[in-house]
């Protein structure tokens, strides 16, 4: 299955799949003003700050795409929730999914970056594994989340 390009990881009408080079003008146009950035990237003083994030996230991904390697097995996935959406469970459905499919793989843990502001996923990602190791690192928190043996669907307890 290496390169990635085709996984596809679908549940109920949620369909994920690895970002292709044509998405980057929509992701671009949602980008909020707010993302962050890693700050050890250079800033163009040619740019406005949404310009440069529209940079960096360009060539985020066209990094990735010349250093993947089975050896590093990333998998970059953004999950953006529209507000109206929230409370709803889709993002516990959501990575419930992603980790059984991710375990019955190999797989043995999410790693993420959550904006600073977003502290409403901490609790969430703490459900979903109260192994998780969470630390806060320029502006942001940086999740270590091993899988439980088997994840519980919703619901249905821990």
């Amino acid at each position: 299955m290496w390169p990635l390009f085709d996984l596809r990881i679908r549940h109920l009408d949620v369909l994920l799949r690895p970002v292709r080079e044509a998405d980057l003008p929509q992701l671009c146009a949602i980008l909020p003003p707010d993302v962050g950035h890693d700050p050890r990237l250079a800033l163009f003083p040619g740019q406005t700050m949404i310009e440069n994030e529209r940079r960096l996230l360009c060539m985020g991904y066209w990094k990735s795409l010349g250093t993947w390697d089975p050896a590093s097995w990333v998998l970059h996935l953004a999950v953006i929730v529209d507000d109206e959406w929230h409370d709803r469970g889709l993002g516990t459905r959501l990575l419930h999914r992603l980790a059984r499919v991710g375990a019955r793989r190999g797989l043995v843990a999410f790693r993420a970056t959550v904006l600073g502001e977003n502290r409403r996923a901490l609790p969430f990602l703490r459900r979903l594994s109260p192994e998780a190791d969470v630390r806060f690192r320029d502006g942001e928190y940086q999740v270590y989340a091993p899988f439980r043996r088997r994840a519980p669907e919703p619901g249905r307890g821990a």
